[in-house]
């Protein structure tokens, strides 16, 4: 939603969604060289939730592509 409201004049939106199984990256050299933050301030972002009379006007397409991962033993 921050999406559309961050862009008013937006007419189509395609969104790709996965999931996907990674580990956590903690090596502090490993962070440097992938450009992971390790800000205190990125660890738990809180979004607020938008006006609940929020309209866009302009949007007229909205894709959502996506597939869910999935661990084969």
């Amino acid at each position: 939603m921050f999406i559309l409201q961050g862009a008013p004049s937006l007419q189509e939106l395609c969104i790709k969604v996965w999931d996907h199984l990674c580990e956590m990256t903690v090596n502090e050299q490993e962070r440097i060289k992938y450009g992971l933050s390790n800000e205190k301030k990125d660890a738990h972002i809180l979004w607020r939730a938008p006006a609940s009379d929020f309209k866009h006007r302009n949007l007229s397409v909205l894709r959502v592509f996506g597939f869910h991962g999935r661990r084969r033993l």
